[in-house]
């Protein structure tokens, strides 16, 4: 009778690790890693390339970018892990410190900077389309920012800046360039919290421009992205730029200016309709349907980059939104029911436990604050008056008699201009 010999049984959960695994060798993650990051010489085992892409698969995986626990799940899934990849690798592979290591690298912008640019140049290819009338892509640039429960004198990237709710916190920010419609990250800078945005969009479209050079591509950014400088730059490597213009920063009269000659023939602007509501038949779209009102200008823009003159022609879109008008007037509303009733509750009744304004300034500085708090400057007229009333009070155990004179202040009409 044969002998039966023992049989080593060993049990993983495979679970998604080979589908992620797949993904990730199509974006060659792990060759562009290598071919930039020269690991120290005192380095062994696996590379850094081959740590990254399995910390990666660890993340996307388990749903968790913590360190300490990748060495374990290494651990126990090594067996399926080193069947997929072909290479020899130990948990001692992926300790705090080797993945520390490895952060560190893909922190530094030289080591960073051409991982970004290769693996944008691997996973999108760009072809001639201006022979079929096909528009180029479009980019869009964007800053966000990610509140953080750090101690900002011991970071050099959190730091107190301004949130996105405007209130102050320790936070980091992040400046992404992506591909519309498919959102794939092309460009990624994190850097302090109490950077401005302004300086973030140019450096993060030359690296675009890296890994696509084509001319004619639509870049579409947020009102900081206005910025003379900026647009500039885009109109000088021969780009289009799509966004809103910071008048009020930058050119304060500007929207004055434009609106001047429209203001006594508004029906002559025209209506503004969603694709969806215009006929294919080529028929006028119900006017019950239009989203708002607006036109177009043109201007000539001038201005130094690096060193050259560049002057290009720029578009203005002047719109009206229905809804956005709407919600405003709405909020408007709002604020002066509130502005209204606190300025009621400035002069109340004389009466006891009421207190009362004794003066002119007291009352215009109330005044004021009020419509400060409301933004409704300006929006209101007043009238008022001073009332002294005198009551006499007779001496008494020897003190000589007097007369009381009290001041107050009272509106006697408010009203919206």
């Amino acid at each position: 009778m044969a002998e039966i010999q023992d049989i080593d049984i060993q049990i993983e959960r495979v679970d998604d690790i080979p589908v992620v695994y797949g993904y990730l060798q199509k974006m060659h993650i792990q060759s562009i890693v290598d071919n930039v990051i020269v690991p120290h010489g005192n380095w062994q085992g696996l590379s850094p390339g081959w740590v990254i892409t399995i910390w990666l698969i660890h993340i996307l995986t388990q749903h968790n970018h913590r360190m300490d626990c990748v060495q374990e799940w290494v651990e126990n899934h090594l067996q399926t892990l080193q069947r997929l990849t072909g290479q020899t690798m130990t948990p001692l592979d992926f300790t705090d410190d080797r993945l520390a290591l490895c952060l560190r690298d893909l922190a530094l912008n030289r080591t960073w900077h051409p991982i970004e640019e290769q693996m944008g140049q691997h996973l999108i290819r760009v072809y001639d389309l201006k022979k079929a009338r096909t528009p180029l892509p479009t980019l869009r640039i964007d800053a966000t920012t990610g509140v953080v429960n750090h101690d900002p004198a011991k970071s050099t990237l959190f730091q107190i800046g301004k949130a996105k709710n405007n209130l102050y916190a320790t936070l980091f920010k992040m400046m992404l360039v992506s591909l519309d419609h498919l959102g794939l990250p092309l460009v990624t800078d994190v850097v302090a919290g109490n950077k401005a945005d302004d300086p973030l969009y140019i450096p993060a479209y030359q690296r675009v421009k890296k890994i696509m050079p084509e001319q004619g591509m639509l870049v579409v950014g947020d009102s900081k992205m206005s910025a003379l400088a900026t647009r500039a730059f885009i109109a000088h490597n021969q780009d289009y730029y799509l966004t809103p213009l910071a008048y009020a920063k930058d050119e304060p009269d500007l929207l004055d200016k434009l609106l001047a000659e429209k203001q006594e023939h508004e029906e002559e602007i025209a209506l503004v309709f969603l694709p969806g509501d215009i006929p294919d038949d080529g028929t006028e779209p119900d006017p019950e349907l239009a989203v708002g009102r607006g036109f177009e200008v043109e201007r000539s823009c001038t201005a130094i980059v690096e060193g050259e003159t560049v002057s290009w022609t720029e578009r203005l879109l002047v719109i009206r939104s229905f809804s956005y008008t709407r919600s405003m007037q709405k909020g408007l509303q709002r604020r002066l029911d509130k502005a209204e009733k606190a300025l009621r509750a400035l002069t109340p009744p004389s009466q006891r436990g009421k207190r009362q304004i004794k003066d002119e300034e007291s009352l215009l500085a109330a005044i004021e604050r009020i419509e400060k708090k409301y933004r409704v400057q300006g929006l209101f007229a007043y009238d008022y008056q001073k009332e002294v009333t005198e009551r006499h009070i007779r001496g008494y155990k020897g003190k000589p008699g007097r007369t009381e004179r009290k001041v107050r202040y009272q509106l006697t009409r408010h009203y919206w201009k």
